[in-house]
């Protein structure tokens, strides 16, 4: 059994990223993405990412997963997926199985990001010593994770913060809540309804009844590509998207007091990069009043462009554990 070679994951609703880490370097080696619907469960996908490999008995193995880690038993909130921890441990045969958050994953991941992979959206550069910082972001679901940092330490915060209650800011927002309420069936609205994938695409069709257009649905993709292919009803509804999230970032680092930056990580922003940039989201965030308005103005707010940055987190997490491990022998 190869003890010098570790498996890390990073395991969303959508995507399953796999790659292999070498314990002494450091180094991530052989990444892999695979389609979480493929597989019936966690073990599945791995044993199929370990067949791949030339090395199959890999001793230790980390897990950046995509929900709370609050016992035992984990069953995915946006797929399929349900399996116990130790059930996995055995089916891959491994010594060691290591569970975190995906988006722990991402902000143990934020000092190891290469500068030109975080573009600087909002705010000053400066220094974030002792200072708590939030990483958050849109995919299959709206993830969010506290980060701080001081000399020698690192703490990680996991929070299910995009299950927060939508707070709409004007008119408009009101009529999408409303509309919501009523696609959804139920009363409270939570963020991530709109902050994610499938909130794209309750977005579009908020966005045509607010226009009193004939109702229609896409899939999140398709208003995607058809956004980024110029179509300008497609871009309104990345727009109000992008503008929602500003706030939710304002409102993060208010009840945080993540003034040492906030890292939008996710699939999903890195791709309409361009609408971010053109988008409300930094009006949204700047829009308070008086003393409130002066500690949000110089937060710095970057986007993550690193699609590696959960396996790159994960395999911090490993190398943290396995320091552990060889320290008690």
């Amino acid at each position: 059994m190869n003890k010098d070679i570790a498996l890390i994951a990073d395991c969303g609703a959508t995507n399953a990223r796999f790659a292999l880490l070498n314990l002494a370097s450091g180094e991530i080696f052989n990444p892999l993405v695979l389609q979480c619907r493929d597989f019936a469960d966690l073990a599945a996908a791995c044993a199929e990412y370990l067949d791949c490999c030339e090395d199959k008995n890999i001793a230790n193995a980390a897990i950046a997963i995509a929900n709370p880690l609050l016992s035992e038993e984990i069953r995915l909130e946006n797929n399929h997926w349900h399996f116990s921890r130790n059930s996995v441990r055995v089916k891959l045969n491994l010594e060691n199985l290591f569970f975190i958050n995906d988006f722990s994953a991402q902000a143990l991941a934020i000092s190891h990001i290469a500068e030109q992979d975080k573009i600087l959206l909002h705010g000053d550069i400066l220094a974030v010593e002792d200072l708590p910082q939030a990483v958050l972001g849109p995919g299959t679901g709206l993830g969010l994770a506290i980060l701080h940092q001081t000399v020698g330490k690192t703490r990680v915060i996991a929070t299910e913060g995009g299950h927060r209650a939508f707070s709409p800011q004007n008119e408009e927002e009101i009529a999408i809540l409303r509309f919501a309420r009523e696609e959804l069936a139920r009363e409270r609205i939570t963020n991530e309804d709109f902050l994610s994938g499938k909130g794209i695409e309750l977005l579009y069709k908020a966005e045509r009844f607010l226009q009193k257009l004939p109702p229609n649905s896409l899939t999140a993709a398709e208003i995607t590509t058809n956004a980024l292919q110029g179509d300008a009803f497609a871009i309104t509804v990345l727009q109000r998207f992008c503008g929602l999230l500003g706030t939710f970032a304002a409102d993060t680092a208010l009840a945080t007091g993540a003034r040492g930056g906030i890292y939008l990580c996710g699939g999903i922003l890195p791709r309409i990069e361009k609408i971010l940039k053109k988008s409300a989201f930094c009006a949204r965030f700047d829009a308070v009043d008086g003393n409130i308005a002066q500690y949000l103005r110089s937060i710095p707010i970057y986007l993550v462009r690193n699609n590696l940055s959960g396996l790159i987190g994960a395999a911090e997490f490993m190398l943290e554990k396995y320091s552990a491990i060889t320290s008690q022998k």
